[in-house]
């Protein structure tokens, strides 16, 4: 019987991906049977709100203290959403479950489990081509057809931009007026045939 470890990589990620992840773990973890118990309830609650503060920070208007107040709500996020994994693990480590039982545990969560891929794992890229603010994205080749959303608004994901559909599994997006180290987020959605489909996303890209 193996010991699984969460991998939120949290050092890796801007400030925009880590508030979507955590949101995907708050909504994940939120009556969710596997994780009843009291303190982990409470510590989905404190992630939660470390969550809404910065995103209050990182929205509120331009001043002197904008930017260590965006620093300080991160640390704070950072430090829950890392006790919420740990406690994660604690659940998913039960002497009694089995190891593929132990990674459903860490992926119920929506975190990812090391040496394993999460199953909502995105299908699809994105990378700075020339001339600035062009994003090259490319998805899986199996649907029929393709959409494309991006936005400005990494932090709310409002004021979707809907770019033009394609046949081929992938195309180049300008963002106008984009200026080097804008944030973008970018999503996608297959269409197949006969299939219901959701969106994908988002995947955040700083031009360059």
């Amino acid at each position: 019987m193996k010991r699984v470890k969460v991998k939120l990589e949290l050092d890796r990620k801007s400030n925009a991906q880590v508030l979507v992840d955590a949101d995907n773990s708050i909504v994940a973890m939120t009556n969710n049977n596997r994780f009843s118990a009291a303190e982990i309830v409470a510590q989905v609650t404190a992630t939660k709100t470390a969550n809404i503060a910065l995103r209050a920070a990182m929205n509120a208007p331009t001043s002197d203290t904008k930017t260590d107040d965006i620093k300080s709500a991160r640390v704070v996020l950072d430090y829950n959403y890392t006790k919420l994994g740990h406690q994660v693990e604690g659940v998913a480590n039960d002497p009694s479950l089995s190891d593929d039982e132990k990674v459903a545990v860490v992926h119920s969560a929506h975190m990812d489990e090391q040496n394993h891929y999460h199953p909502q794992k995105h299908k699809f890229t994105v990378k700075n081509i020339l001339p600035l603010g062009t994003a090259h994205v490319t998805a899986a080749g199996e649907a029929n057809a393709h959409e494309w959303d991006w936005t400005l608004d990494v932090v709310n994901l409002q004021d979707r931009v809907h770019a033009d559909s394609t046949t081929k599994a992938n195309t180049d997006i300008f963002v106008p007026n984009a200026k080097k180290g804008t944030e973008v987020a970018f999503f996608h959605k297959p269409i197949i045939a006969k299939k219901k489909t959701a969106w994908e996303g988002p995947i955040f890209l700083t031009l360059v």
